[in-house]
């Protein structure tokens, strides 16, 4: 393999890295933000739940 053709493999390979590490990082903010969304959603329901409860009990 020539030098041109083997310095242009190593870049391909720097390249795919990049897009995987770039990948990953995209997946983990959408699954971090679908976390944060449903904990604010159960505190919602929870707090509405009390406040149901609440007016049950007068």
């Amino acid at each position: 393999m020539d030098k041109s053709r083997a310095n242009r493999v190593e870049h391909d390979k720097k390249r795919i890295g990049l897009i995987a590490l770039v990948a990953i990082f995209s997946v983990s903010i959408c699954v971090l933000g679908s976390m944060i969304g449903y904990k604010i959603y159960t505190k919602k329901s929870f707090e509405q739940r009390i406040e149901t409860l609440k007016k049950r009990e007068r």
